[in-house]
């Protein structure tokens, strides 16, 4: 069983509707792959959302394996954006941790932002096309 791990630009378009996109997300979860949100995906998503929309996405979250951010995890993203900073790259905090989790959780992680990522010991993949 394959497991991914969702960025939240990921979510976004899900929530969009946005195909291929949806359908492959659905099939996953149908297909009990196990695939992960955390807390950063979660804060990122529900910064856009009005009360309406909370109780419609609920449900799809809840289907979803939430996994929280470890101390290592977040041990490891600090290092590595002082590691890319002193090569002139600058990683978000938000796409150090998800790098760091998905690196711990031995997951793929599912992102339309690939030049977000440019570690080169995760796995990235995009739905979109």
């Amino acid at each position: 069983m394959a497991r991914y791990l969702l960025d939240t630009s990921t979510l976004i378009d899900f929530t969009k509707g946005i195909e291929p996109l949806r359908s492959r997300i659905e099939a996953m979860l149908d297909d009990n792959e196990d695939v992960i949100v955390c807390a950063v995906t979660i804060g990122e998503l529900y910064t856009g959302f009005t009360t309406i929309d909370v109780v419609r996405w609920e449900q799809f979250i809840r289907r979803c394996r939430y996994c929280d951010i470890s101390l290592q995890a977040a041990r490891d993203a600090g290092r590595e954006r002082f590691m890319f900073a002193r090569r002139g790259l600058q990683l978000s905090l938000p796409d150090a941790l998800l790098a760091a989790l998905t690196r711990e959780q031995q997951a793929i992680l599912v992102t339309d932002n690939l030049r977000h990522f440019p570690m080169t010991d995760i796995q990235t993949i995009s739905l979109r096309g």
